[in-house]
């Protein structure tokens, strides 16, 4: 599949999250930190979503550094996604959601920790390796800079949307107060590269 490209422009169609759910390996996991508010966008609808996760939360809560299936995460981001972003494509809806990840591992303690001394977006970047690495199970991340502003970003084993990708790099960067211009390309088999640079 050739690279898609955005600078901000909406993207279109919709989210196969059917097909994602089915491609997704049974072991591969997620920190309860990054599902609990996507549980907490759909909070009305719970009670009918609950019996359709393969491992529901004790109690309706996701403890933060416990593990869940990244199947659970994968459903709950599109339902939140959905809810949230009503009357758009679901692609550019699950881009938006994701847009905010770096700002929920940074109210974590071990987030503030971590992003204390992030200097830039390639920094920020960086650190975004070993913060993923160390919140999945499955997936491999794996970051390097390219250039004095941009990084390429390869991700294996990976079965999430390619568009919480776009989400979460750009959001990293805007975070930076830079304007992100990033690609994506599957390669199949849950591997997936995004070029991602910014203006200075």
């Amino acid at each position: 599949m050739p690279p898609e490209g955005s600078n901000l422009a909406p993207l279109r169609g919709d989210v196969d999250i059917q097909r994602l759910l089915r491609m997704c390996p049974p072991a591969h996991t997620i920190k309860g930190a990054f599902i609990a508010p996507n549980a907490l966008a759909i909070a009305s609808d719970w009670p009918g979503v609950e019996p359709t996760l393969r491992a529901p939360p004790r109690g309706g809560k996701y403890l933060t550094f416990s593990d869940y299936p990244f199947s659970d995460h994968l459903l709950l981001s599109d339902l939140a996604a959905r809810a949230k972003y009503p009357g758009i494509p679901t692609c550019e809806a699950h881009r938006l959601l994701t847009r905010s990840t770096m700002d929920i591992f940074s109210n974590t303690t071990l987030g503030k920790i971590a992003l204390s001394f992030v200097s830039g977006p390639t920094s920020l970047l960086m650190k975004y390796e070993e913060v993923f690495n160390r919140m999945l199970s499955g997936p491999v991340l794996r970051v390097k800079a390219a250039g004095d502003s941009g990084v390429e970003l390869n991700y294996t084993g990976y079965f999430g949307t390619r568009e919480a990708i776009f989400g979460v790099v750009e959001g990293a960067i805007i975070a930076c107060h830079r304007d992100p211009t990033v690609t994506v390309s599957s390669k199949g088999d849950g591997r997936y590269v995004a070029n991602a640079s910014w203006a200075e």
